[in-house]
């Protein structure tokens, strides 16, 4: 019960999340809304967007406090490299899809939404892709 209960306050916060990313997006307000995502990135996880970037996939897991919590770091993922790629940092947007891809190859049982690894795909170019990338790649295209 008490997991079930945490499960629904993360998605809960994400859907707050994301609502407001989008209206500040709207607005034009991009930093703002990047903001949003930093803030959500340390409240849900205790991460920053560097340290996300930084640490190696087995790590950034163990870090998080149940399998779950990638379902819902996904979806700020991809609302990050949308940011990024509006404000003309495909880099940046290329980084974080990389990081989550890795994190799936890491957790292959996690439950997460088929559109949200076609996105991180599909945001990073196939010469880049490690063999763990590349499995993951095989399991969802």
């Amino acid at each position: 019960m008490i997991q079930k209960d945490f499960i629904e306050r993360l998605l809960e916060r994400l859907g707050q999340v994301l609502r407001k990313v989008a209206q500040r997006e709207q607005s034009g307000q991009h930093e703002e809304a990047l903001d949003e995502l930093r803030e959500a990135y340390r409240e849900l996880f205790g991460l920053d967007q560097s340290t996300l970037c930084m640490l190696d996939a087995p790590t950034l897991l163990a870090m998080l406090q149940s399998p779950e919590q990638l379902s819902v770091l996904l979806p700020l993922l991809r609302a990050d490299i949308e940011l990024q790629q509006t404000l003309g940092r495909e880099g940046m947007g290329r980084v974080l899809a990389t990081a989550g891809l890795e994190l799936l190859a890491h957790a292959p049982s996690a439950a997460v939404r088929a559109e949200d690894v076609v996105f991180l795909l599909n945001r990073v170019p196939e010469e880049k892709w490690s063999p763990r990338i590349r499995s993951v790649a095989s399991k969802w295209r």
